[in-house]
């Protein structure tokens, strides 16, 4: 007599994966939402300038900080003609010029680049925002980052 063995291996298998998806899931909640209060918490309580230089004409911001006291670059934007790809604060931005790769961190002194063609990488406190550019002029100033694309 051949006995017939029945086995829920496959059942268990994908109970095992529908869990470990909803966990998955509700960790990517949890993070989303944080970052969305980090973002709120920014655009509540923008920069304020603590100082003005009348002989120059330029102001002094204070820094931006995350719900950590990390010091991040106060506003980075990426657009080109008809799109913006990015518009917020951001810990750094990568990029590709005429010497090499390069970072630009909070506090880097100011200057203008012609970028070459790669990635640009703006990390911000929940993951990277990975572009792909043909050409762009980066622009920093003052904690402020500025990519035009396609110019």
């Amino acid at each position: 007599m051949v006995k017939k063995v029945v086995t829920d291996s496959g059942e268990d298998a994908k109970a095992a994966a529908i869990k470990k998806m909803k966990e998955t899931q509700a960790r990517m909640a949890k993070l989303e939402k944080d970052a969305t209060e980090e973002q709120a918490e920014i655009i509540k309580n923008p920069p304020k300038v603590i100082s003005e230089k009348k002989s120059k004409g330029r102001k002094q911001y204070e820094d931006v900080k995350d719900s950590k006291g990390v010091i991040m670059l106060r506003k980075v934007k990426v657009y080109s003609p008809f799109q913006t790809y990015f518009d917020n604060a951001a810990y750094s931005v990568s990029a590709v010029n005429g010497t090499g790769p390069f970072d630009v961190l909070p506090g880097h002194k100011n200057f203008l680049s012609l970028l070459l063609p790669g990635e640009v990488i703006v990390r911000t406190s929940r993951d990277e925002e990975k572009l792909k550019i043909d050409r762009g002029i980066m622009h920093v100033h003052d904690n402020t980052v500025t990519i035009f694309l396609d110019v």
